[in-house]
């Protein structure tokens, strides 16, 4: 695979870029968007084919201005959830994130175990702590459709920031069609046709 070279394989194939039983983060939002609701479905498919847990990673609740936790670094409280470990459908409920619970559930019927990160910052270094605290194997994101802004590049949230700031896990992409997209760039692997989209990890050899 060179430098340049990507290629779009199907979710289960993407499970070979994990041990089994790993974590995986899935990026997910509670608003609208349908590009969340294509990527957690692959996330699932990758999930039940690497028998793996998945963490939704809730971009929507990182602000520069505000705490998604009752109990942060800045308030006075010290009940509760703040930030140093994942969530479950409880503890979404009594934050008032009842869509993201929503999301839980949908992963428990797709037989995925899941729990959720609520993001605190909207740059790419909030989402490599939750990836470093939650120990993740593998990062799944929505791909970039359209070119990357200014604003985006100042406040480090272009795909160049996040394939730096992931660094430590193996980071793919989902695009609207649903395939997974591997990118030399983002995930050092190396992908042979002939063994059944068997990959081999540049660094570490084959994982399946």
């Amino acid at each position: 695979m060179t430098p340049s070279s990507v290629y779009r394989i199907e979710p289960e194939a993407a499970s070979h870029l994990v041990p089994r039983g790993s974590v995986i983060l899935v990026e997910t939002d509670e608003g609208a968007d349908p590009r969340y609701d294509t990527v957690r479905r692959a996330a699932f498919r990758i999930a039940r084919a690497a028998h793996a847990s998945v963490v939704l990673y809730d971009r929507s609740s990182g602000s520069l201005f505000s705490d998604p936790y009752a109990s942060g670094p800045w308030t006075a409280d010290v009940d509760g959830p703040h930030g140093d470990q994942s969530l479950g459908a409880e503890e979404l409920s009594a934050l008032g994130r009842d869509r993201l619970r929503v999301q839980l559930v949908a992963a428990a019927l797709a037989g995925v175990p899941a729990r959720a990160w609520l993001a605190r910052g909207v740059i790419a270094s909030a989402m490599a702590d939750a990836v470093r605290r939650t120990g993740a194997r593998l990062v799944v994101r929505a791909a970039n459709t359209g070119r990357t802004s200014l604003l985006q590049r100042l406040t480090r949230r272009s795909p160049t920031a996040y394939r730096r700031a992931l660094r430590i896990a193996f980071a793919v992409t989902v695009e609207p069609t649903g395939q997974v997209a591997l990118d030399e760039l983002s995930c050092p692997v190396t992908w042979n046709p002939a063994a059944r989209n068997r990959f081999t990890l540049a660094s570490a050899g084959s994982v399946r």
